[in-house]
């Protein structure tokens, strides 16, 4: 259960770079 937690925070540690323009080259993607 443990990992689930980690995966989902890292997932939603992703999305707020991309939402705060924090990606690859400023891209969405």
């Amino acid at each position: 259960m443990r990992r689930f937690l980690w995966a989902l925070l890292l997932v939603l540690a992703l999305a707020l770079a991309q939402k705060s323009g924090g990606g690859v080259g400023g891209s969405p993607y």
